[in-house]
C-alpha cells in the first residue's frame, strides 16, 4: 500500500501546486486591472480600461449607462445596486442582449450596468466593478465643499488657481483609492465593522495611516482643502451612515 499512497500524495501535491499557481496568476491579473483603473485619467480611458479588463473574465462585457437601462433586469440593478443574473429575454435585458442563456449584470455606482455574457467569473468581475465605481474619474467640481464647515469662507471652484484645483482633485483621488484598498484588503473587517457599527475599531491601522498621509500631503498644503478622505470613508466604507464608523472614530481632519 505504501507505493500507491506515495503516488497519491505526489498527485495531490501536484494538484495543490497547480492550484496555487493559478491562484497567483488570477491575483496578478486582478491587481493589474485594479492598477489600470486607478490610473485612468478621464472617462474615455476609464471606460476603455474597464471593458478591456472585464472582457478577460467573461466572453463579452458591455457598459450600459443608467439612462439607457430601461429593461426590467437592467433597471433593477440600477435601483438595488446589487448583482443580478438575468435570462436573456427582451423584457429583462432588451433587444440588445436578447438570446439564449443568461447574463450577469453588475452595478457601478448606480451610474452604469456592466453586462457580462457567459461564461463568467463573477467574483473577479464583482471586485473589478466595485473598484471601478471608486476609481471613476469625477467631473472637475469641488466635491462636497459646500458641506464643509463655514462654506462661505472658502472660495468657489472657479476662483481657485489651477494648481489649487489640481491639488483638490489629487486629494479626491487619494481618498477614493485608499478606501478602495481597504475594501479589497480587509473584506472581513469591513463586513464586521459595518454590522457592528465599529468600522474604525476594525480598521484603525489603515484608517489612521491614511489620515496621517492625507493630513501631511493635502490638509497642510492648502487653506481651502476639504477632508475628502473623511467624506469617502462615510460615503463608501460606511455606506452613507457615519454611525457605522463608531464612537472612537476621531471625525474629519480640521
Amino acid at each position: 500500500m505504501e507505493a500507491p499512497q506515495t503516488a497519491l500524495d505526489a498527485a495531490l501535491g501536484q494538484v495543490k501546486r497547480i492550484a496555487e499557481s493559478e491562484q497567483r496568476a488570477l491575483a496578478e491579473r486582478l491587481n493589474q486591472g485594479v492598477r489600470r483603473l486607478r490610473q485612468a485619467a478621464d472617462m474615455a480611458e476609464w471606460t476603455a480600461t474597464l471593458l478591456d479588463i472585464t472582457g478577460r473574465f467573461c466572453s463579452k462585457s458591455t457598459l450600459v449607462p443608467a439612462a439607457e437601462a430601461k429593461a426590467a433586469a437592467l433597471a433593477s440593478v440600477i435601483e438595488s445596486g446589487e448583482l443580478v443574473v438575468a435570462v436573456r429575454t427582451r423584457d429583462e435585458v432588451s433587444d440588445r442582449f436578447a438570446g439564449p442563456g443568461r447574463v450577469y449584470l453588475f452595478p457601478i455606482a448606480k451610474a452604469f450596468v456592466l453586462v457580462a455574457e457567459e461564461p463568467v467569473e463573477p467574483s473577479a468581475l464583482e471586485l473589478l466593478t466595485s473598484v471601478a465605481a471608486l476609481a471613476r474619474p469625477q467631473d472637475k467640481t469641488l466635491l462636497a465643499i459646500a458641506a464643509a464647515p463655514a462654506p462661505a469662507a472658502r472660495p468657489g471652484w472657479e476662483s481657485l488657481p489651477k494648481a489649487e484645483q489640481e491639488l483638490h482633485l489629487r486629494a479626491q483621488r487619494f481618498a477614493r483609492v485608499k478606501v478602495a484598498e481597504m475594501l479589497m484588503a480587509y473584506p472581513d473587517a469591513v463586513a464586521a465593522g459595518r454590522e457592528g457599527g465599529r468600522l474604525y475599531d476594525t480598521l484603525q491601522l489603515p484608517i489612521d495611516g491614511a489620515r496621517r498621509q492625507y493630513e501631511s500631503d493635502f490638509m497642510s498644503a492648502s487653506a481651502t482643502m476639504v477632508d475628502y478622505l473623511h467624506l469617502e470613508l462615510v460615503r463608501t466604507l460606511a455606506q452613507d451612515d457615519d454611525l457605522r464608523l463608531g464612537e472612537e472614530y476621531p471625525g474629519p481632519l480640521a
